[in-house]
Parts: C-alpha cells; structure tokens; sequence
C-alpha cells in the first residue's frame, strides 16, 4: 500500500535538514494533509501575538513557523501541498480569531 510521509522543518533552520523531523506516515494523501494543515494552524497560532496584522503574522511564520511536507512514495498522483500557501489563506483567519478571544478575555476583567 502506498504511503505518505509527513516531514516537518523549522523556518528558522531553513535548508538544514538535520533540522526537520518525521511527523508520521499515513495510508491515504487526505489524511497527511491534514495533519501537514494542523502542523502549519499550530505554528501560525503559536507566532500570534496580540494585535498582529495578517501580514506580521505570515512574516513571523516565515521565520519561524514549521513547514509541513508531504512526501509520497511516489509522485505519480501529482498532488502537492504548500504549507506557505496554505499559511496565506488561513493567516487572516487565525488573526481574526485569536484577537475576538482576546477581547472576550479583556472584556471578562
């Protein structure tokens, strides 16, 4: 059965692959995926500080955040994941989402 590796590196050792580590293997490419997206939420929700706009969150992510990818057994099937991409279209959610808990906790004092 064919298998997906998910590999994480860190940003900020970009290009040491001493760096990375092996995250998991998974049976189904949906599966990996997930988790390569957890790993990327994760990251961006650790590098959140309060009142970070979308954009300094992604660069925060760029520098530091861990970089999911999946590495198939072979690449016949063509599917692809960018953890970066993926960054972009969620970072303004995050954003969005963490700074309306921040609120509601400085609303509670």
């Amino acid at each position: 059965m064919k298998k997906y590796h998910l590999r994480v590196y860190d940003n900020f050792h970009y290009g040491d692959d001493s760096a990375g580590y092996d995250y998991g293997q998974f049976e189904k490419y949906e599966l990996a995926l997930i988790a390569a997206q957890k790993e990327v939420e994760s990251s961006l929700r650790h590098e959140y500080k309060a009142g970070m706009t979308k954009d300094e969150l992604l660069m925060a992510y760029a520098f530091y955040g861990g970089d999911p990818i999946i590495v198939p057994d072979d690449y016949i099937d063509g599917k692809y994941f960018s953890a970066r991409d993926y960054a972009h279209e969620i970072a303004g959610n995050v954003c969005s989402e963490l700074e309306a808990r921040q609120s509601k906790r400085n609303n509670k004092t």
